[in-house]
């Protein structure tokens, strides 16, 4: 199962609080941390770092379906945020 992967692109612009993926920009998901109510918006990314554009009618994003605990559950250049458990870029 492929996993979706998010990127924290550039923090300045794109980091901000949320309650559902319409309170983010297009080409970003609301991100929550497990049992929170609110999260942050990311832009989505491949595994590659290349940002991806799909719509989702879902009203926030489900950490427990893409879910990573470790480093080594994301793919090559990117490491688990161990707030959020997703797979972010390094920086």
């Amino acid at each position: 199962m492929k996993k979706l992967v998010l990127g924290l692109g550039v923090l300045t612009s794109s980091l901000f609080g949320c309650y559902s993926n319409y309170d983010c920009n297009y080409g970003e998901s609301c991100v929550k941390a497990p049992y929170e109510t609110d999260g942050v918006c990311m832009k989505k990314v491949d595994e590659f770092g290349m940002e991806t554009y799909d719509s989702s009618d879902d009203d926030s994003y489900d950490n427990e379906n893409n879910r990573c605990d470790f480093d080594m559950d994301c793919p090559i250049g990117f490491e688990c945020d161990e707030h959020y458990k997703v797979c972010v870029k390094r920086r």
